[in-house]
């Protein structure tokens, strides 16, 4: 029943993904999709503030997660993976900062999490210490998912120069922490 109700989870955060990409890609110029298709296309180009607010908002769910994991997990390697997370999504926002400095943008990253990510740390705060690191990186590996989508997606079809490179260099750091996750997960599932 457990796993059953994890991958309905999943399925659900992963078919909402786009969606609520699209929703926050929109900028002051009209509306202007992030994410991907259905087909794991991208839908089309993504603005700067569209792609600011997505990865913000990304980051700073995934330090709320992972101060949380390293409370909560029970297994080490979770706690350390969720220390690594913190670690590199700080450095991430530190430098999506600093570029938008750089630019003089008037694009500000937004300070709060959007309301799907809010019930995601809900959702984690409410799981059982049993249930807590299998969550944690079910979520993790969706999240990662999502978060690599729309840096390759801004790599390949955004707007500023500066920032599609800087989500170049990210993709494949995101990469890595997928793959970390999904290593985690597939262990805590077996």
């Amino acid at each position: 029943m457990n796993k059953r109700y994890f991958l309905s989870v999943a399925a659900a955060i992963v078919l909402a993904a786009p969606m609520a990409l699209a929703e926050a890609g929109a900028g002051s110029h009209g509306a202007v999709t992030a994410g991907a298709a259905a087909d794991g296309k991208p839908a089309m180009p993504l603005n700067l503030n569209g792609f600011v607010n997505s990865a913000a908002t990304s980051d700073l769910y995934e330090i709320e997660a992972s101060k949380l994991a390293e409370q909560r997990a029970t297994d080490p390697a979770v706690k350390s993976f969720a220390r690594k997370m913190v670690a590199a999504h700080t450095g991430t926002s530190d430098k999506l900062k600093s570029a938008l400095s750089a630019l003089n943008s008037n694009v500000t990253p937004p300070t709060a999490l959007d309301n799907r990510r809010q019930g995601l740390i809900d959702d984690l705060r409410g799981a059982r210490p049993g249930e807590f690191d299998r969550r944690y990186l079910s979520q993790q590996v969706d999240a990662h998912k999502e978060a690599l989508a729309l840096m390759r997606n801004y790599a390949k079809n955004g707007d500023q120069p500066a920032i599609e490179k800087l989500a170049a260099d990210t993709a494949p750091v995101v990469q890595s922490h997928l793959e970390m996750a999904q290593q985690l997960l597939d262990k805590h599932e077996s």
